[in-house]
């Protein structure tokens, strides 16, 4: 979760990656106060943390070269080194076009049915990738050498597109998808071929950050850096938009651009709604630290009527769907509510993730340290108890023994104290077996310690849930407003 986090942030807050990227003291900062504020508390003290961090960095760049990453004192450096090796040059390339040749059975040609789909098995991948494993490293990007042994193995044009999905890879093969010249819709494509990879592309929960980052490069874009006016937007958002998404689909799993011309006019009418509220979502932040030009900009929906060149239209209005209508003003304590309620519930949230992990490490024997703690207390005793009452034993038979003069008699009665003394030495032992079993109450205490910030963090979190939920019809009306205001344009009257 927090990986996939970490990547949507570099996505959404970085350049493209490149050979040239230079990683600055600014960036560094933002990224850090970026995890503070919205990550557990010490999430940059843990390794398995930083090395999270490391691997999205890598991801990311992947692309263009491999990443060397060095973490101290809140401090990331990084730099960006070339791949000395292209994938046709790799000396791996035959053995794994040899793998896929050899492993037909782990191949489905004709995938769901369609002709021109085939599907590299989780299995076959694995193969593949355990073997590169094996051979010596080469500095070569492994991910783009499977993709052009794929390629090499079924011939394959430069149009096709090849997908790294969870575990197994999808192949699309472009150059025989039916077109047709006539039907402008969707680039001439025909709508199955589109409905069927849109299933692929999307499915299984992968690729599930696409449309929040098509929806942060679209307000970063025009609406931060151009700062775009209504009327520029009202005529150009939804090509802008669909461009938008058409270049995130092809940096994903470069193909065919005519085919990602159609599939992306497909996939934005799919999911227009979506993008749009993600959008809504992004405003409504801004409009929460008062940001001045989405002020103004949302202000343009409160006019009702205006004059262009002597022509009045009707502009959409922030409808509130009760015969009401939302401005500026009215918005502006909802979303800082629901803004800063928002982000301390998924801050919260994380910092009880953490807390019960670091809670569940005390646990021994599926007891907590306390009952544990008690449990062998309770042990202790009950064996004090025994001792006390074999003590007593020894005691009468003590008494006994001087008391008789009966020489079987005594031998029966030291016999008998014998035995008292083993079972006492026994007993003895265990207890102190028990005593070693003790918890140092250094652990008691941060077990206690832990126990008592859970119990005021889910406290706070009721609380703050509870204020989520009075804002969140109010937040949603608002939010729909918007989404109908920006998907609509002028009217003249």
């Amino acid at each position: 979760m927090m990986y996939s986090e970490l990547k949507f942030y570099l996505e959404s807050n970085l350049a493209r990656p490149s050979l040239t990227f230079k990683w600055t003291r600014a960036e560094n900062n933002h990224i850090i106060n970026y995890i503070n504020e919205n990550f557990p508390k010490d999430y940059l003290k843990e390794r398995k943390n930083i090395l999270t961090i490391k691997q999205a960095f890598k991801d990311y760049f992947e692309k263009v070269g491999f990443l060397l990453f060095t973490f101290k004192e809140n401090t990331i450096r990084i730099k960006v080194l070339p791949y000395n090796i292209e994938p046709q040059n790799s000396v791996n390339l035959d053995p794994v076009i040899g793998i896929i040749n050899d492993n037909d059975d782990l191949i489905e040609y004709d995938y769901k049915g369609m002709e021109n789909q085939i599907l590299i098995t989780d299995e076959l991948v694995n193969k593949i990738t355990t073997f590169l494993k094996s051979e010596k490293d080469e500095n070569v990007n492994k991910k783009e050498l499977i993709k052009y042994a794929i390629k090499c193995a079924f011939e394959l044009e430069d149009k096709d597109i090849i997908v790294n999905k969870k575990g197994h890879i999808f192949v699309k093969v472009v150059h025989s998808v039916k077109r047709n010249s006539a039907e402008s819709r969707f680039n001439g494509i025909d709508e199955e071929e589109l409905e069927d990879f849109h299933v692929e592309f999307f499915s299984n929960g992968d690729n599930k950050n696409f449309f929040p980052l098509v929806a942060r490069i679209f307000t970063d874009t025009y609406f931060h850096e151009k700062k775009i006016n209504n009327f520029t937007y009202e005529q150009y958002a939804f090509p802008y938009i669909q461009k938008i998404i058409e270049q995130e689909l092809n940096n994903i799993s470069p193909g065919d651009h005519e085919f990602y011309k159609g599939f992306s006019g497909y996939v934005f009418r799919i999911h227009f709604r979506e993008v749009f509220e993600h959008i809504a979502d992004l405003v409504l932040a801004e409009i929460a630290i008062t940001n001045p030009y989405m002020t103004e900009f949302l202000k343009y929906y409160s006019l009702n009527i205006i004059v262009i060149n002597g022509d009045k239209y009707r502009v959409p209005t922030l409808d509130a769907g009760n015969g009401l209508k939302w401005n500026v003003l009215s918005m502006l304590s909802i979303s800082k509510v629901y803004t800063k309620t928002t982000q301390t519930i998924k801050k919260l949230k994380r910092e009880i993730d953490r807390l019960e992990n670091e809670i569940d490490k005390l646990y021994i024997n599926g007891l907590s340290p306390t009952k544990y703690q008690t449990a062998i207390i309770k042990k202790q005793n009950d064996i004090t108890k025994e001792i006390n009452k074999e003590m007593k034993k020894l005691e009468k038979h003590y008494d006994s023994i001087k008391k008789t003069k009966n020489e079987k008699e005594k031998e029966w009665i030291n016999t008998q104290i014998k035995d008292i003394k083993l079972d006492v030495a026994d007993l003895r032992e265990d207890k102190n077996f028990l005593a070693d079993k003790m918890l140092p109450q250094e652990r008691i205490k941060l077990y206690l310690d832990l126990s008592k910030e859970l119990d005021a963090d889910s406290l706070r979190l009721k609380r703050e849930e509870s204020l989520f939920k009075q804002n969140e019809e109010t937040y949603i009306s608002i939010k729909n407003a918007i989404v109908n205001a920006f998907t609509s344009k002028k009217q003249r009257i």
